[in-house]
């Protein structure tokens, strides 16, 4: 079933009534089958292979999309290091590092725009202050 809703989903055709499609379960192994497919509604019956092929993208696209989302997360939450105020040398304490948060901010952000099922997260710096 998650198969053909993931194939429904990637072909746009998302909504469509279980009366479109049934899916009826093999009673010699188990295995998920389409025994009606209404190809007016919904085109030509997909394979197997395309069945699959679908599911295997929605969980890339959802895993991809949970690393952008992380990567926004942890880019906001050094937004601070990018005020004036934090950065000005003629004040103390003010950000001696902000390079290293530069870096990083830089790194998250092609995380953001584009994310990829295989990311590695850079590390977060240390605040270092002036005193």
């Amino acid at each position: 079933l998650y198969k053909v809703q993931s194939y429904l989903q990637l072909n746009d055709l998302a909504g469509q009534q279980p009366d479109d499609y049934l899916i009826v379960y093999d009673q010699e192994d188990g295995t998920p089958s389409l025994s009606v497919w209404d190809t007016e509604k919904l085109g030509a019956k997909p394979t197997d292979v395309q069945l699959q092929a679908a599911a295997e993208q929605i969980q890339l696209s959802k895993l991809t999309t949970a690393y952008k989302l992380k990567a926004a997360k942890l880019l906001a939450e050094t937004d601070w290091s990018q005020y004036p105020d934090v950065n000005n040398a003629s004040v103390t304490p003010h950000l001696l590092n902000k390079a290293e948060f530069d870096t990083y901010r830089l790194a998250l952000r092609a995380i953001v725009v584009s994310p990829s099922s295989t990311v590695v997260f850079p590390t977060l710096p240390s605040a270092q202050w002036s005193s």
